[in-house]
């Protein structure tokens, strides 16, 4: 398994392609706003893109979601707590100042906590960690020791949880029950930022140090 990290947008966001390279075939995770690139690498590459998957809905990581399933022909997942998110993506666009692209397609695949997905050979786990946004969650990778985290846990920060259905106790529950229970080793791809690890952040993340 392969991680391709992208940063774009106006706030920097992370998106991810993760493909298996025995199979060829991929997962892209979260294309936001100036993400073209992304879906540039899949389709110069010929992988088979099997999966589009919003960690959450905020505008930032759904913002080229019709572009993506359009081109790709993949199929899109995101958690049910988030679908509402998509269905307001032009006012999430007028509230941030943003000039509102295409509307998101409906999820093809609707997620509940403990879900699995499947690329090839690959498989991750949905872990639902809401705080940030209702219906917020983090990729568990248990063979190769990965996890996305979204916007729920960042190197040295968490989410913010003052936009609509956030919620700061409930995201640090979640952290501690979903995320510090795996592995230290475990490598963390955030929504935003570096790559961690989930020991770096139980020692020194000032938000939820243990």
């Amino acid at each position: 398994m392969v991680i391709t990290t992208f940063t774009f947008g106006p706030v920097e966001t992370n998106g991810y392609v993760i493909v298996d390279e025995v199979s060829r075939h991929c997962a892209i995770i979260d294309p936001g706003m100036d993400s073209a690139p992304m879906l540039d690498l899949v389709l110069k590459e010929g992988w088979k893109a099997d999966l589009i998957v919003n960690t959450h809905g905020h505008w930032d990581h759904v913002y080229s979601n019709a572009l993506f399933v359009r081109k790709s022909g993949a199929s899109l997942a995101l958690h049910a707590g988030d679908v509402h998110f998509l269905e307001g993506l032009e006012d999430q666009c007028f509230w941030m100042g943003i000039e509102p692209g295409e509307p998101s397609p409906e999820p093809d695949r609707v997620l509940s906590d403990g879900d699995r997905l499947t690329f090839g050979e690959v498989e991750m786990e949905v872990l639902h960690t809401p705080g940030h946004s209702p219906g917020g969650i983090c990729l568990h990778f248990p063979v190769e020791g990965v996890l996305l985290s979204g916007d729920a846990l960042f190197a040295g920060s968490v989410g913010r949880t003052d936009l609509p259905g956030g919620n700061h106790d409930q995201l640090i529950h979640a952290i501690k029950t979903k995320l510090f229970v795996l592995p230290e080793a475990t490598k963390v791809y955030a929504g935003h930022g570096p790559v961690t690890t989930i020991g770096e952040e139980k020692r020194e993340n000032p938000f939820v140090r243990e």
